[in-house]
């Protein structure tokens, strides 16, 4: 889940299971109460606390994709650079011809960082991008802000 991007068709079906393990007694089925996304609402919004779980992918990707801007020394990320962008910054690749799997999941979170504008004009990246909070939410927190 941290190196892939799962397909909608199964993040569904996980959910389906999920609601169904919630609703559903042993004996008889129940009706639904509440809809997922009210579910995957916090507690503290009067929701279940459920993680959305596409959106749980694609944080896990998002701090992979920290990883590899910050550890230049890592195989994988010279493996990466001679592939897909080998002249230029790791944030400023583009998916390519023909790109492996792995390098579509990981550039689905360049989009994410980019709308979250976490870089500034140096491309210098913070240290920790997405933490989990206690409240069970997703956070920001840079490590040049503190």
């Amino acid at each position: 889940m941290s190196c892939f991007r799962l397909p909608k068709t199964l993040l569904k079906e996980l959910q389906s299971l999920a609601v169904d393990f919630v609703w559903h007694d042993s004996e008889r089925e129940q009706i639904h109460r509440l809809v997922w996304d009210k579910m995957c609402s916090s507690k503290l919004d009067g929701g279940l606390g459920f993680r959305s779980l596409e959106a749980f992918n694609l944080a896990i990707l998002a701090k992979q994709l920290q990883r590899l801007m910050t550890r230049p020394e890592w195989l994988v990320h010279k493996v990466l650079k001679a592939k897909y962008f080998p002249c230029n910054h790791i944030f400023k690749a583009q998916v390519g011809v023909r790109p492996s799997f792995m390098w579509r999941s990981i550039i689905a979170a360049h989009d994410l960082l980019r709308n979250l504008k976490l870089l500034n004009k140096s491309f210098r990246f913070p240290q920790q991008v997405l933490h989990f909070a206690r409240s069970h939410l997703f956070a920001y927190k840079s490590a040049c802000s503190s």
